[in-house]
């Protein structure tokens, strides 16, 4: 075989192999773009609002409400939802020295702060949800308690659950408000 007959071959190979290469570095780089900029990953934005209103003398009606709509191209499935309302006012003195001293050894662990340990006085968990929402699609997810009339500040959270990505990460969204309770005369 002479050297004219090899480079011919050689042509000839990468000529025919051309398309191939062309192919898998298409699927390479749409690959990585999906990646790097999450096309096929879920999200949703959350718009949390809370108000009170007086409904009895001992008693204020707590509303929670949360919009959520889903930003990603692919449909998100939520199968948890869970509200917790923590009390953050008042407090005596005594108390939030008590917390103080509590919260001391976590305060800086891993170097992240961890959240003051405010008491939780209510939580609602409701398993197997069954919210679905398919691209810019919308829904509303609300919760009404009954709250003793000496609290007078609140935090409301929501933790969204989805069910597995396919990387097996877990999925979790969340929205926080804190609240004053009107004090109606």
């Amino acid at each position: 075989m002479t050297v004219s007959e090899k480079i011919t071959l050689t042509a000839q190979l990468v000529f025919y192999l051309s398309p191939l290469i062309i192919a898998l570095v298409t699927f390479f780089l749409a690959w990585w773009r999906f990646k790097i900029f999450r096309v096929r990953e879920p999200a949703i934005t959350t718009d949390l609002l809370v108000s009170s209103r007086r409904c009895s003398p001992a008693y204020n009606a707590l509303s929670a409400a949360v919009v959520l709509t889903n930003t990603s191209r692919v449909a998100v499935r939520i199968t948890e939802v869970t509200w917790q309302v923590q009390v953050l006012a008042p407090y005596g003195d005594a108390d939030v020295e008590r917390k103080v001293n509590e919260y001391a050894p976590y305060m800086e662990r891993a170097g992240s702060p961890i959240e003051f340990p405010w008491n939780v006085n209510y939580k609602i968990s409701r398993t197997n949800s069954r919210i679905a929402l398919e691209p810019g699609e919308s829904n509303t997810v609300s919760m009404s308690l009954a709250m003793p009339d000496w609290i007078e500040a609140i935090d409301v959270l929501i933790e969204l659950d989805s069910p597995h990505s396919s990387e097996g990460s877990p999925l979790c969204w969340a929205a926080r408000c804190q609240h004053d309770i009107k004090r109606e005369v």
